[in-house]
């Protein structure tokens, strides 16, 4: 986990980047426990806007991925 401050090129001011662990062995379980350290660590700042990049992760269901999402919070 990384948090990094005014990238060049990019318009926000913080970037947070969750490393995923090897592909081979990334799975459902890998994805929310990824998803659960990242919202840790923004639930509670002062945060207006939250944009997900999620690309080429595996051949887990795009919509199964988004649905973790609000479960995970309420955890």
């Amino acid at each position: 986990v990384q948090l990094l401050m005014q990238l060049p090129g990019c318009q926000s001011a913080r970037v947070l980047v969750v490393g995923l662990g090897d592909k081979s062995s990334f799975d459902r379980m890998a994805f929310c426990k990824a998803m659960k350290t990242a919202l840790n660590l923004v639930i509670g700042q002062p945060i207006k806007h939250l944009t997900l990049a999620l690309e080429s992760l595996t051949d887990l269901p795009v919509h199964w991925l988004f649905k973790q999402i609000p479960l995970l919070v309420e955890d």
